[in-house]
């Protein structure tokens, strides 16, 4: 047998195995052909579903999107805000006080700026203490939506002071509430735990 009869052969062999097919695909046709109706509704019912998974899904996606970036950024603003916050200077801490209440909220700034005047300033002047604070680790301890979230800190700071020959060191463990106004991440509230 040479090769041409050979796939001859092969392609005959394919042909009866499709033809047999036809029947039951006639039958398939047939039925479709009588339930026009009800399988256009059938189609269009899979396709619907279909769409609206589609659009849950994006979502979803969306959502979870926001919301990880959200928690980016607001860990990066909270160790800055922290950072100035903490951070004092006997010289100037009059003169950073604009600067620290723009990182607050409304009703935040009210009891910050009130204790800042009232006993954490005059107490710099008096001893000629200069702090430098800083986040060491910060961890998101509560998420209720891309709005407002609660971080974990672990904050150091550098004290120098004329009354002591080296510098101190303390650690702090700070809850942070941070609030998203107008696209910017500012402290609502700053708690030692």
């Amino acid at each position: 047998m040479t090769a041409t009869k050979t796939s001859a052969a092969v392609a005959n062999r394919r042909a009866a195995r499709w033809a047999s097919y036809l029947p039951a695909w006639g039958r398939i046709e047939s039925w479709v052909v009588e339930h026009r109706r009800r399988v256009t509704i059938g189609l269009a019912a899979v396709v619907l579903a279909c769409g609206l998974v589609a659009v849950v899904a994006a979502l979803l996606a969306a959502s979870e999107h926001r919301l990880s970036t959200a928690r980016a950024e607001v860990v990066v603003a909270g160790q800055r805000a922290v950072g100035t916050l903490l951070s004092y200077d006997y010289r100037t801490v009059s003169e950073d006080m604009p600067e620290r209440r723009a990182l607050l909220t409304d009703e935040f700034a009210g009891p910050y700026v009130d204790q800042l005047k009232s006993s954490t300033a005059p107490l710099l002047t008096r001893e000629r203490v200069a702090t430098l604070a800083y986040a060491k680790t910060t961890g998101i301890m509560k998420a209720d939506d891309d709005h407002h979230v609660t971080l974990l800190m672990f904050v150091d700071q550098i004290s120098k002071s004329p009354a002591k020959s080296e510098p101190t060191f303390t650690g702090h463990r700070i809850r942070v509430e941070m609030v998203n106004s107008d696209g910017r991440w500012l402290v609502g509230q700053l708690a030692p735990i």
